[in-house]
Parts: structure tokens; C-alpha cells; sequence
């Protein structure tokens, strides 16, 4: 956390690309936990070619601070996703594993490559 002037007063900022990294982790704890629950050796090749293809055709976010206040408003909607998901992993039926599995992969990499992760802190 940092801090900015803002209206003439310090106003507490976190980096907009560590809300996405962490809600990325996240997204990858609830996929592994999909696996876990019903592994499958088809599964882990689909999430990890998945999370390549996300990985590769998402986008950077620019590196920008945001107040405190403000984080739920970057994240809001991707915490509200995981917590269904989560839902689903935890009282699902394993055929409902597969598209879970794929889908939390595929939304992890976004998130890493929207947080920069594995990319150098000037992009």
C-alpha cells in the first residue's frame, strides 16, 4: 500500500495489477481444489492448455494506483464469480468438475496477465 494526495489530502492506494495477481490466485486455489476433488489426467491437459491460451490473448493492465476504497470496485464481480464457483467445487456432483476445472484455469491466467505476472514491471 501507498499513499497519494488526493482533494489535498493522503488518501491509502494499493496497485491495481496486485488486486488482479491475488484475485488470480484465487481463481487458481478454487481450479486446483476441482482437481483434486475429481482428478482426471484429461482435465489437467484441457486447464493447462487453457490457461496458455488465456494467458497468451489477454491483456495488461496499466500499472495504476487505486484508493483502498476502490478495490472492491476493481474486483467486485470476480469475487462474487468465485464464490459461486466455489460453491460448485465444494457441493457440486463430479460431473459438474470438468467445466469448473477449465473455466477457474482459464479465468486465473486472465488475471495473472491482467496483473502482470511473469511480465517485467515496465509493461
Amino acid at each position: 500500500m501507498c499513499g497519494a494526495w488526493a482533494g489535498g489530502k493522503m488518501v491509502q492506494t494499493v496497485r491495481l495489477r496486485d488486486t488482479q495477481v491475488a484475485l488470480g490466485l484465487a481463481y487458481l486455489v478454487v481450479a486446483a481444489a476441482a482437481l483434486v476433488r475429481q482428478p482426471d489426467p484429461v482435465s489437467l491437459a484441457a486447464c493447462a492448455g487453457v490457461s496458455i491460451f488465456s494467458y497468451l490473448t489477454s491483456r495488461t493492465l496499466p500499472p495504476a494506483q487505486i484508493p483502498v476504497g476502490d478495490v472492491w470496485r476493481a474486483v467486485g464481480v470476480g469475487v462474487v464469480v468465485l464464490a459461486v464457483v466455489a460453491t460448485v467445487v465444494a457441493l457440486g456432483s463430479p460431473s459438474q468438475m470438468l467445466w469448473t476445472q477449465v473455466a477457474m484455469a482459464y479465468c486465473s491466467a486472465n488475471w495473472f496477465r491482467a496483473g502482470a505476472l511473469f511480465r517485467s514491471a515496465d509493461v
